[in-house]
């Protein structure tokens, strides 16, 4: 509710007539909430799982807990079995911050609680309400995110795991009469410098709230190009660095194909953005300008790519003139660098860009590179949507042998 006085209007409503507010509501779309009275993104950036709040109820530790308990049963509650649950993690770190857990202030009390839980698989949601849980008649509460589809859980984290684990797709829910809420991820992303406060991912992300939004690089259509160039090429290990690398999705990739890689990128947000969704180390990120980096090298790397970023060099929108940015590359590079930029044939290139085409790109980099051949292994696939008239652009393999 956007007028203060209408919102507190709405708030009393919800609480004296709640099923004016429910609505079934997906699984799928429910994402757990805080503990202690405190949202989910409250509680993420006070305990520092910022992927909380983008994580499915189906895939909480409550959850998790339930399928192990219908695996082990109560053999699942010894204290040294019960010490490397997740829920035991979820309930320690609670009472270290709020002195208590639903009632409980001992892992003594957590276990007697988690024992309850488990049992009520069968004996259903009072004897949840009976270890001190919601009382009865109170609906389950959530509040929608912002740009999703998804819903936030204000209560009710323990009764929709149950309901997960049972086999529901569905849920009856009280929708709260406030303004939709951003997870931290979406606040990052928004927050990173191409996006500029646009419901726009760069690169692929996995998480629900963020699932409607456009990819605008796809990055798989590049990277299967890249596979079977480096399959009969060759190098099949060593260094991989990725200049202007974004949230770093080419840096995983890379990974976890065994080579040693790491990226380049002046943005601090969206560097950040992979390290919280790929798990990708802080270590394996240089924040800084590219042109300062390329100017001041330390090493040279096997493989390097350089994505989407020659054009603006090309327009003058560097700190360098776009044949310095080029030798440069070429300079750092040990064995094959992968290079895409933009092209004469996208409309918002037309005319700032109207001699690039491919031969022309080709010519330019054999002209101003001391690779020995220079090889174009397709497009990408990211003329699509609201960027038809775009992309499309032709990836060069630039190597030595």
């Amino acid at each position: 509710m956007r007028s203060d006085r209408a919102g507190r209007f709405a708030s009393r409503l919800c609480k004296r007539f709640p099923n004016l507010f429910i609505r079934k509501l997906p699984l799928s779309n429910l994402l757990m909430g805080g503990e202690h009275r405190r949202s989910a993104a409250n509680y993420a950036r006070l305990t520092g799982d910022l992927l909380r709040p983008s994580t499915p109820i189906a895939q909480s530790p409550h959850a998790e807990f339930l399928r192990e308990y219908l695996e082990f049963g109560d053999a699942l509650l010894q204290p040294e079995r019960f010490s490397l649950t997740r829920y035991f993690s979820n309930a320690r770190r609670c009472i270290e911050l709020f002195g208590q857990y639903f009632n409980a202030k001992t892992m003594d009390d957590v276990r007697e609680r988690a024992a309850t839980f488990g049992r009520a698989l069968t004996g259903g949601h009072s004897a949840i309400r009976n270890a001190g849980g919601t009382a009865a008649g109170v609906p389950v509460r959530v509040q929608r995110i912002k740009f999703s589809d998804c819903f936030e859980i204000v209560d009710g984290n323990h009764r929709l795991a149950l309901a997960s684990v049972r086999g529901a797709e569905h849920y009856p829910c009280a929708i709260l009469p406030v303004d939709p809420v951003l997870t931290p991820i979406q606040q990052m992303i928004i927050d990173s410098s191409w996006t500029n406060e646009h419901c726009l991912l760069y690169q692929p992300l996995t998480v629900p709230e963020v699932q409607s939004w456009t990819t605008v690089r796809r990055c798989t259509d590049r990277m299967a190009l890249i596979q079977e160039f480096l399959e009969s090429h060759g190098p099949l290990r060593g260094s991989y660095l990725d200049v202007g690398c974004s949230y770093g999705w080419f840096i995983d990739q890379m990974s976890k194909r065994g080579y040693n890689a790491s990226g380049v990128d002046r943005d601090v947000s969206a560097a950040a953005v992979g390290q919280v969704v790929y798990g990708l180390d802080p270590s394996v990120f240089t924040i800084d300008d590219l042109a300062n980096f390329l100017r001041h090298p330390n090493r040279r790397y096997d493989i390097v790519s350089c994505f989407s970023v020659l054009h603006h060099y090309v327009l003058g929108k560097g700190q360098m003139p776009a044949e310095e940015f080029i030798r440069q590359l070429d300079a750092i590079t040990g064995s094959v660098l992968f290079l895409d930029t933009g092209e004469s044939h996208e409309g918002w290139f037309k005319d700032s860009l109207k001699d690039w085409n491919a031969q022309f790109i080709e010519d330019w980099l054999r002209e101003n590179t001391t690779f020995r051949s220079v090889q174009i292994l397709g497009t990408d696939q990211d003329c699509q949507g609201r960027y038809q008239r775009q992309y499309g652009r032709h990836l060069f393999a630039c190597y030595r042998s």
